[in-house]
């Protein structure tokens, strides 16, 4: 099913359908996420995303979606949103190797590490996949994830972005 655009009303509409019929459908899980993310209905979105199976072909990508709709489409930037994308790559780690994985969790820490650094991470947000919240640990774990995302990943188009982040968050500095 194609999607025209401006009428992502209609498109979920049409793969909602779809879904009532074969709620395994992944093609139609990731359409209809499309269209909900068009419009901005974050909530819808995440619910999708959420309920996609671990047996579902698409399972990696729709959790790498989700990943990206709390660090980088709903603003501002919450806690809880972090807090929510570190779930969602500690669930995915040993499950994957794609270079996107290594560069979501890289993302997660060094959103956490930013917000760390502004003191806008409350004290009793917990993440998952580090011991703790300290600039160290987070600048560690985003560092680790950007080396272990440019080993798999040999020609990435935004590879300069990735350096100036990974050294963003490197507990040492050059000058």
């Amino acid at each position: 099913m194609h999607v025209r655009w401006g009428k992502d009303d209609e498109a979920v509409a049409l793969y909602t359908n779809v879904l009532k019929a074969d709620p395994g459908n992944t093609d139609a899980i990731l359409g209809l996420t499309q269209s909900l993310l068009n419009l901005q209905r974050w909530d819808e979105v995440i619910q999708v995303l959420s309920g996609v199976s671990e047996a579902a072909a698409k399972y990696v990508d729709a959790q790498l979606l989700l990943c990206d709709v709390y660090l980088k489409k709903i603003t501002p930037l919450t806690a809880q949103n972090v807090q929510r994308a570190s779930e969602v790559v500690h669930a995915l780690a040993g499950r994957t190797e794609d270079a996107r994985y290594f560069l979501a969790r890289a993302d997660v820490y060094r959103a956490a590490w930013q917000q760390v650094k502004r003191q806008q991470l409350p004290a009793n947000v917990t993440l998952a996949g580090v011991a703790n919240s300290s600039l160290t640990t987070l600048g560690l774990a985003a560092r680790e994830s950007y080396e272990q995302y440019l080993r798999c990943e040999q020609r990435p188009a935004n590879r300069e972005e990735i350096i100036r982040h990974k050294f963003e968050v490197t507990p040492w500095k050059l000058f």
